[in-house]
């Protein structure tokens, strides 16, 4: 009975490790992760479970390292190395790797130049990588900033000279720079101020109204008319002074030419008639007819009416407390409004043979008639 136990066993055993043969070898045809897995958990004990161990183990590792390759990170490759550190690939994984962070670190470096764009950046970058993937782009970069640079320093040297030459010569050798509108604007600043210079050097009228001329609209331009002002005034002035010294009247006919808006322009008129009047009366004359006074009035202001009854022209001359020239045509009547007070009068007419007529009257105010005529006399022989 014994011994028949022993060989049922004996026979167990046997188909047992008949039937883990059976599935070793279907699972190493298969040769896939999850038959091996699932064959090591049906055969814990199994005599080839260190084979499968190592065929799993195998298979892990080349599709871990198909992974991280498909991916080709550096993350995915320290992955790998921290499941398979002795793995098929581990050799590769870590070339691959330092590659990677190689790389990583050379980009991060450019990223740093391209972010501060200088070149001392750029020069970084070329002494540690000066064969690097972005060592082309990088001379390009650094060869710009330092044509900038020269052009830049050039700029600020022109700038620090201010002179038109200087800006002149800046944009022959700059002509598409961007400190060119810069340039220009300066030039016609400096051009602008010469001409502002000369225009206060010569101190003129004429020097600043050719200053105004080429700069209507000029920075000077406010202070250029407040100086004609100032010059035409004291111009006046002289002018004024000097025909008031001479009392003639050329004198006061040269001031009114000179300034015939000028604010003496009234007492130069007057002075005028005055000096006439005298010119008149110190020569021969006719005795001027009396006013008839129409009315009488208790103002400042005598009102006349006067009448010339000749074929000429004639031109009356009032000097006194407002001097004043009337001009009548022929057959025509005037009037003109006097201030009161005492006046010499002298009257002629458009004909060379006919003498001037003077004399005084008195206005006191009221209304004043008069009518000029000429009568003519012969001489017996």
């Amino acid at each position: 009975m014994k011994s028949r136990i022993i060989g049922i066993i004996i026979s167990a055993v046997l188909l047992c490790s008949c039937a883990v043969t059976k599935q070793y070898e279907k699972a190493v045809q298969t040769n896939t992760i999850p038959v091996y897995e699932n064959y090591l958990s049906e055969f814990p004990k199994s005599k080839y479970k260190s084979d499968v161990e190592n065929r799993l183990y195998n298979l892990k590792d080349e599709k871990a390292y198909s992974i991280a390759v498909v991916q080709n990170s550096i993350d995915s490759y320290s992955k790998y190395l921290r499941e398979f550190p002795y793995g098929k690939y581990a050799s590769t994984v870590k070339t691959k790797k330092n590659a990677l962070e190689k790389e990583k670190m050379e980009r991060d470096t450019w990223n740093i130049a391209m972010t501060q764009n200088t070149i001392s950046a750029y020069e970084n970058y070329l002494q540690q990588y000066p064969y690097g993937m972005y060592a082309s782009n990088a001379r390009t970069k650094k060869e710009v900033l330092e044509k900038e640079k020269k052009e830049r320093d050039i700029w600020n040297a022109t700038a620090k000279t201010n002179t038109i030459a200087t800006y002149e010569t800046f944009l022959q050798q700059y002509p598409n720079s961007s400190y060119n509108k810069d340039a220009q604007k300066r030039i016609l600043e400096l051009k602008e101020f010469e001409s502002w210079q000369t225009a206060q050097n010569n101190n003129t009228t004429q020097s600043y109204q050719l200053y105004l001329s080429s700069y209507p609209n000029g920075k000077y331009s406010e202070d250029a008319e407040n100086m004609i002002d100032k010059l035409k005034e004291e111009e006046e002035e002289k002018v004024w002074q000097t025909a008031k010294k001479t009392n003639s009247i050329a004198g006061y006919k040269k001031y009114i030419s000179y300034f015939p808006s000028g604010k003496y322009i009234e007492n130069a008129n007057a002075k005028i008639i005055d000096l006439e009047v005298s010119k008149i009366m110190s020569g021969q004359y006719g005795q001027m007819p009396a006013m008839e006074k129409r009315g009488y009035g208790y103002g400042e202001i005598s009102d006349l009416e006067i009448k010339n009854q000749t074929s000429y022209t004639l031109t009356i001359l009032y000097s006194g407390p407002s001097s004043k020239r009337l001009i009548i045509p022929p057959y025509k009547t005037r009037s003109i409004s006097l201030t009161n007070g005492n006046y010499r009068i002298a009257a002629s007419v458009s004909a060379s043979n006919v003498r001037p007529f003077a004399g005084t009257e008195k206005l006191s105010g009221g209304n004043y008639g008069v009518s000029y005529y000429i009568s003519t006399s012969y001489s017996r022989h």
